[in-house]
């Protein structure tokens, strides 16, 4: 059962297509987007998490729809460009044959996240549920954990851990959602008063996962998708990792001593 808090499971390969003589990215997520001399140049993150620049036509610079932070499906041909060696020359007229990238489209790869979503608080009321409290090294305050846990399963199952931290300007609440105790999705609400002293949603984060990889990030109430190429989405992937790790830990250490 403590497998359990293995979080992360070795990514599955990323998907690929043949384009001439060349082996390349089918599926990746967009890090950055430049216009060069020679062709439009995406940086490019496969589902291992390894970055890759590819060539593009300008056209795909030129769209008004911003592609970072997205993961797209990738639409290639084999075209004619300004050869490496004449470094920006605009007089240069040597040429080579490369694999271009001639359009991207969003794939919608949430929905699983979404259903699991669903799923999960919809079965909320038939769940065993288990509470403690948690203290992270380093953090002064701590954190009341509520689990919901698959009562059907013979070992100890936890399909969400809500975290509520306190604090004299708001409380934060953090919601992990997990699959086979793989990470899957965290939803954050950052809470404040009002002027009657209610407390009301002031902001709001929302993680998709796969493979032990965030994915998608949504930003602020509007859900605005964050870069990956941010410093903040790396840290926030990696403290949420770290802090549903330690939760889950202390939810299984819980139910093992209660039963």
């Amino acid at each position: 059962m403590f497998e359990l808090l293995a979080l992360w499971a070795f990514a599955q390969a990323s998907p690929m297509v043949r384009v001439g003589d060349h082996t390349k990215l089918a599926v990746a997520t967009v890090l950055d987007r430049q216009a060069g001399d020679a062709a439009c140049y995406l940086t490019l993150r496969d589902d291992q998490g390894q970055a890759v620049v590819e060539r593009a036509d300008f056209a795909v610079c030129e769209a008004e729809e911003e592609p970072v932070g997205l993961r797209v499906e990738l639409r290639w041909r084999v075209g004619t460009v300004m050869a490496d060696d004449c470094e920006g020359d605009p007089d240069c007229r040597r040429t080579q044959r490369v694999a271009l990238i001639s359009s991207l489209s969003p794939v919608d790869d949430t929905a699983a996240n979404g259903r699991l979503y669903e799923d999960v608080n919809r079965a909320v009321p038939t769940m065993t549920v288990v509470t403690t409290t948690a203290r992270r090294p380093g953090v002064d305050y701590p954190s009341e954990l509520t689990a919901w846990l698959d009562p059907l399963a013979s070992t100890v199952t936890v399909a969400k851990i809500r975290a509520v931290e306190r604090d004299d300007s708001g409380d934060v609440v953090t919601d992990f959602y997990f699959r086979d105790g793989d990470l899957w999705f965290v939803y954050q609400a950052i809470y404040g008063f009002d002027e009657r002293g209610q407390q009301v949603v002031r902001n709001e984060t929302r993680q998709y996962f796969r493979d032990g990889r965030q994915f998608r990030l949504l930003g602020g109430l509007d859900q605005v998708a964050q870069s990956p190429s941010l410093e903040w989405f790396s840290e926030l992937e990696r403290a949420s990792i770290e802090r549903a790790a330690a939760f889950l830990s202390s939810i299984i250490t819980r139910r093992l001593g209660s039963q």
